[in-house]
């Protein structure tokens, strides 16, 4: 699972699915799981280090001997916001989730290294490398402070530069008219623009070195041989190093069927690392 490692010490079918005791170890600067809930009590050690545990609607540290209780159906997260590896060992009442591993570890190798890191990291020398497109797109070697604190979809593309900002401004504007039917959210998720339908993440762009990475986290069942796999779930990709790339009607199309075929990330979490279809498609 990366810079996050499980370790079983008695599962579910040890003890007859009463309990289930295992350490969880997080390397520096190392988030979690996101804030989540279901229907075990979750009772933390912390084993070495400091670990920082959301509970109760806020975030507490944890030293080495700290003990935490989060009770069936509270939200709560866990990560390490120190430059030192930090562990726990948690036992889980009743157990027998750990079938449900594969998928959670799935979704952790998903992610990408910025998304796995805490807020406070501090700023890493290699970027992640991705596929090169036709043409390379000039991007900021360093992230300026203005898109670091940016909190807006405008001001995420302002902070942009060349290509990749008429590129991102083209995108927003696609986005909005292809889902205006449907009432949803956009706003910065993870430091990308991010569109949402009741909850659920549909579509995202993000600048990447080689390119503006356009996501659709359900677009591996949308049947467009224009998009790439990404990751392990069902996410797809495409990518744009100029704005004269972009084709609106293809772009319309994939929206329409964003609109219609989703899998269930929102929950993806409290079901272990589960995916499900929402609705019939």
């Amino acid at each position: 699972m990366g810079s996050l490692r499980a370790i079983f010490k008695a599962d579910g079918g040890e003890t007859q699915k009463r309990y289930s005791i295992s350490e969880w170890w997080l390397e520096p600067y190392t988030k979690g799981p996101g804030a989540h809930q279901h229907g075990e009590d979750d009772v933390f050690f912390v084993l070495e280090g400091t670990m920082s545990f959301f509970l109760g609607g806020k975030w507490i540290d944890a030293p080495k001997g700290s003990f935490v209780v989060a009770p069936a159906g509270t939200p709560h997260d866990f990560e390490n916001r120190t430059g030192k590896r930090a562990g726990a060992l948690n036992v889980s009442v009743p157990g027998d989730f750990e079938p449900a591993m594969k998928g959670i570890a799935e979704w952790f190798r998903a992610r990408s290294p910025e998304d796995s890191r805490t807020a406070n990291a501090p700023a890493q020398k290699k970027e992640r490398t991705m596929p090169t497109p036709k043409k390379k797109i000039a991007a900021p070697k360093k992230k300026t402070a203005a898109l670091k604190k940016a909190t807006t979809i405008p001001a995420y593309n302002a902070a942009q530069t060349g290509s990749a900002k008429k590129v991102c401004v083209e995108l927003e504007k696609l986005l909005d008219k292809g889902l205006a039917d449907k009432k949803g959210e956009k706003k910065i998720w993870h430091g990308s623009p991010v569109w949402f339908l009741d909850g659920n993440p549909i579509a995202a762009y993000t600048v990447r070195k080689s390119g503006v990475q356009l996501l659709f986290w359900s677009g591996r069942d949308f049947n467009e041989p224009e998009l790439l796999d990404e990751g392990s779930f069902k996410a797809s990709h495409v990518y744009f190093a100029d704005v004269s790339e972009i084709k609106p009607t293809a772009v319309a199309r994939w929206l329409k069927k964003a609109k219609k075929i989703q899998w269930d990330y929102k929950n993806i979490v409290k079901r272990r690392g589960v995916l499900v279809k929402i609705g019939a498609w």
